[in-house]
């Protein structure tokens, strides 16, 4: 898999499908994977589902504001709001992406 530093990647588009890798404490593992995903119900609604740990697939972990996922949610608003979008205990500068997987990496 081709993991890189999502600092390193302020211009990218967050899209469904992409992963993202961090350090992470109960109930998860030392080390979680989540997934975007779509929340069916809002036509903008764009969050993350934990692949990992004793949550994996269990509903949507959270789910970004609205105005940050209106018109597409960039990178470098996710790298500035992810202590209060998706985990306060966590370094950015340690958080991983991932594009998607294609079916050889499964």
């Amino acid at each position: 898999m081709n993991w890189s530093k999502l600092v390193d990647n302020p211009n990218i588009r967050i899209q469904r499908g992409m992963l993202f890798k961090f350090e992470k404490k109960y109930p998860f593992k030392e080390e979680v994977i989540m997934m975007t995903c779509e929340e069916g119900f809002n036509p903008f609604g764009l969050g993350l589902i934990s692949l990992t740990g004793a949550q994996a697939g269990d509903n949507m972990y959270t789910l970004f504001p609205n105005e940050a996922t209106r018109n597409g949610l960039m990178s470098k608003s996710l790298i500035e709001n992810w202590n209060e979008w998706v985990y306060p205990n966590c370094n950015i500068n340690e958080v991983m992406i991932h594009e998607g997987l294609s079916a050889h990496e499964l």
